[in-house]
């Protein structure tokens, strides 16, 4: 069961990405008048900043915790910075390094769920082949379900509806990690215990 919901938690963290490349190209270049090639170019800043910070929350995993990371970076925060996304760069209207630096915020923010990668497979040490698959899995899935929520809600909720919808997707994302407990650890050997008093004495 808890893998199933790793499995989940794994759709929903690039699902949005993949939705954001149904409609944004419109938005920044058409209606923020920024044109393909800085689209492009703020595109590349995302992820590339996503990329150069796997390797910085592989280390905050291991030092907090890998739910918590995952849960605090990678679910509420970006929840935060997909509202930033779209919503910053419209209210200030054509500002290109405002929606490169919430771009970039996006970028990190979504590198938080890199240790899913290392939980969902301590879900099921037993079954570690098919905890992968399953993340696996959630990685397909996320390339359907982030245009789907595109095709569906699009029309009659626009753009900055989609984006809610995205950023509640995370911060459920946050509470279904909560529960990603990974088994108990075998419990502390017993200290010996003490001999009595009157052998004490007998030894020294």
């Amino acid at each position: 069961m808890r893998v199933a919901v790793g499995c989940v938690v794994r759709v929903i963290n690039t699902a949005p990405e993949f939705g954001f490349l149904v409609f944004l190209p419109s938005f920044f270049s058409k209606e923020l008048g920024f044109g393909e090639g800085r689209w492009l170019t703020l595109l590349a800043v995302i992820y590339g900043t996503h990329v150069l910070c796997n390797l910085l929350f592989g280390v905050i995993g291991d030092t907090i915790g890998w739910r918590r990371t995952i849960a605090a970076f990678g679910g509420l925060d970006c929840a935060v910075t997909t509202l930033a996304l779209y919503f910053v760069p419209k209210v200030v209207g054509g500002h290109y390094w405002v929606a490169i630096v919430v771009g970039m915020l996006y970028g990190i923010t979504l590198a938080g769920f890199v240790p899913i990668s290392a939980l969902v497979p301590a879900l099921a040490p037993e079954n570690k082949g098919s905890a992968m698959a399953l993340l696996n899995l959630g990685a397909g899935g996320a390339a359907f379900v982030g245009p789907a929520v595109v095709s569906l809600f699009l029309g009659p909720l626009g753009p900055a509806g989609v984006v809610l919808i995205f950023a509640g997707l995370y911060v459920v994302s946050a509470l279904l990690t909560l529960c990603l407990t990974l088994p108990d650890e075998p419990a502390t050997p017993a200290p010996p215990a003490a001999p009595p008093v009157g052998q004490t004495a007998l030894r020294a």
